[in-house]
């Protein structure tokens, strides 16, 4: 059985809730989430879970009472688009929106979510699955913005800045984060990254 790596998420907590920011992780057994929930339940952490595979009725007092919202995206691609509206208006949006912490666990790989799976000749036709492919690349790209992207959960334990920060920017950064003030790591200006945050 392997162990996974969230010290980059316990570590930051206070600074990525303030900010809501979490994580995506493809390509995630259920091994990799109920080890992160141990954690979580380690660390003192409330949160609410939700696996899209099981019909439970959603808690909305639960989901603004937790500290972080934990998605299992555990259906096939194929399932999961076909209730992509509501999971997207009524779980993901408003939890944006509202600058809630989630941490998206996905079975499946994250290119899946990309594919175009609707052919140019239906974009016209099929007004149905143009929604549910829009609604499926808003909910990734808002995902990618606000948080950390990993492809694989072997990657959990590499930074996810994927940056080398120097003794005096880690200094730096760790302040920024104390004092909950946003900034931006190793920024490319033309050709070159500024060597600062």
């Amino acid at each position: 059985m392997n162990t996974y790596d969230f010290r980059f998420f316990f570590d930051r907590i206070d600074y990525l809730r303030s900010k809501g920011k979490g994580f995506s992780v493809f390509r995630a057994s259920a091994q990799v989430m109920e080890q992160f929930i141990a954690k979580c339940g380690d660390a003192k952490i409330t949160f609410c879970s939700i696996q899209l595979s099981t019909t439970k009725p959603l808690n909305l007092n639960e989901l603004e009472n937790a500290d972080i919202i934990i998605v299992f995206q555990d259906l096939p691609y194929t399932k999961f688009i076909l209730g992509i509206q509501d999971f997207v208006d009524k779980i993901i949006f408003p939890l944006w929106y509202k600058k809630k912490t989630i941490c998206f666990f996905s079975n499946i790989d994250k290119t899946e979510y990309s594919k175009k799976h609707i052919t140019s000749n239906s974009i016209h036709t099929d007004y149905d699955s143009v929604v549910r492919f829009l609604l499926c690349e808003q909910m990734i790209n808002l995902l990618e913005r606000v948080n950390y992207q990993f492809t694989s959960p072997e990657f959990l334990s590499l930074s996810p800045d994927k940056t080398i920060f120097t003794p005096i920017e880690l200094i730096l950064k760790d302040a920024l984060e104390k004092a909950s003030l946003s900034y931006e790591s190793q920024v490319k200006i033309g050709r070159h990254y500024m060597t600062f945050l």
